[in-house]
């Protein structure tokens, strides 16, 4: 299975990290030598995706001028702007003609650094043949619970697991969503789990940091600078 396309979430108002985000967007908040939002677009080229489309809101002008057409990490960038804040949801939704002719794709949070190794997730969801794989983690408190068994997604709201934000989809997830504002787990993945056998869900045990918080982004600086950088990128 080949993977090309992907689409980066980056249209969030960031509001739980201000004030650094009163005249930046959260992707563009230094870590290390490079924004953050650097490190999920090398991810995603070490994988061999070749095109990225980014969604765009607040302060999208300075997401675009930074990443530009893409040529700097070696990928095609495009992009999908909002007039109004969509949510995973909505803003999937609003980029379907991006993926037109693709039989699977990713999506990614511009504010996650994960070092799971996506060859193995591609291998998953093409043995499972399901319309979606989530990958999860161990659950940490802030987060919405899932039930995870047997490489599948057993249930939303409780369980031992957290969803990474990282995901491999095929179009079928477009049938449900909505076009209007709509989270991607609760009007995507929970109604297709109504509808298909199963939904399949990867265990990453590795390093995971969400940055989505003050919090968060300092515990992502300091293990930035224990690391050396060489784990995140």
């Amino acid at each position: 299975m080949k993977l090309k396309k992907a689409m980066l979430f980056a249209a969030g108002l960031g509001e739980r990290m201000r004030p650094l985000t009163l005249n930046n967007p959260k992707p563009l908040l230094p870590l290390g030598p490079r924004p953050i939002i650097d490190y999920s677009l090398f991810y995603l080229k070490n994988f061999g995706i070749e095109e990225v489309v980014i969604n765009l809101f607040y302060l999208g002008e300075k997401i675009e001028q930074h990443c530009g057409d893409g040529k700097n990490y070696g990928l095609k960038i495009s992009y999908s702007k909002e007039t109004e804040l969509l949510g995973t949801g909505g803003g999937l939704k609003k980029a379907e003609a991006f993926f037109k002719n693709e039989e699977t794709f990713v999506t990614m949070n511009s504010d996650t650094l994960i070092n799971c190794d996506l060859s193995q997730v591609m291998e998953l969801h093409a043995e499972q043949k399901s319309p979606a794989t989530l990958v999860v983690a161990p659950w940490q408190e802030g987060y919405t619970r899932l039930q995870v068994a047997n490489n599948r997604l057993l249930d939303v709201k409780q369980g031992e697991h957290l969803f990474t934000g990282l995901m491999i989809l095929s179009p079928k997830i477009f049938e449900p969503l909505p076009e209007k504002k709509s989270n991607l787990i609760l009007d995507g993945v929970v109604p297709l789990m109504q509808t298909v056998k199963s939904i399949t869900a990867f265990a990453h045990e590795g390093y995971w940091r969400d940055i989505g918080t003050l919090e968060s982004y300092q515990r992502a600086q300091e293990e930035w600078a224990a690391s050396h950088h060489n784990r995140l990128v």
